[in-house]
């Protein structure tokens, strides 16, 4: 009896220093600003790493998707298309069955790109990745005018001109600066050989 009575409070005396070694997960509203000032810094693996201690918990899971998403939309209202995207990056790993945070995601990295006269390679190709996971899927038109601007980039015009017509013929509620957008592509590709 007395070797079952160590045995137990061994037992119990080991599971702290468990439980110490995993950390707890800590709620939404408390993990969701700290992941962000990781991926600020620049450290998305450690932002990574939190996020996995708290996707051990359901809730604290889904409960994170709201509040990060909110982080990269109050960031892309502000203007800072390249923090939205980063927060953006994040939630795709983190959510990958999400469209819709793919979604904003070539949106902020078509932002992004179209404020650049010469986008940098890497921008080029996370665009086009992005947009490529999102095939078959049932997307806005301006994702296409995306595609388009993406084969421009890569040197594609007869891919641009497809995907332009694509959106041209699904296009029906674009705003102002994206109907003018896709004037300008359409300009280019005049000048471009077929």
């Amino acid at each position: 009896m007395r070797s079952a009575l160590r045995l137990a409070s061994l037992s119990l005396s080991c599971i702290p220093c468990a439980c110490a070694s995993t950390p707890a997960a800590v709620p939404p509203e408390q993990a969701a600003p700290k992941i962000v000032a990781l991926l600020d810094a620049g450290k998305s693996g450690d932002a990574d790493e939190l996020f996995a201690a708290e996707e051990r918990e359901p809730s604290v899971r889904d409960g994170l998707y709201p509040l990060l998403y909110e982080q990269a939309r109050g960031r892309f209202e502000r203007g800072e298309t390249t923090g939205a995207a980063a927060i953006l990056r994040f939630m795709a790993r983190a959510y990958p069955k999400s469209i819709a945070v793919r979604e904003a995601l070539v949106y902020a990295l078509f932002v992004e790109r179209a404020g650049s006269a010469q986008p940098p390679p890497e921008l080029v190709q996370e665009m086009g990745t992005v947009i490529a996971t999102l095939e078959g899927a049932d997307v806005p038109p301006w994702v296409e005018l995306a595609r388009a601007q993406e084969a421009i980039d890569g040197g594609k015009p007869g891919t641009a001109r497809e995907a332009l017509a694509r959106f041209q013929r699904a296009n029906t509620d674009s705003t102002p600066e994206i109907v003018l957008y896709a004037e300008d592509i359409e300009r280019y590709l005049q000048t471009q050989p077929r």
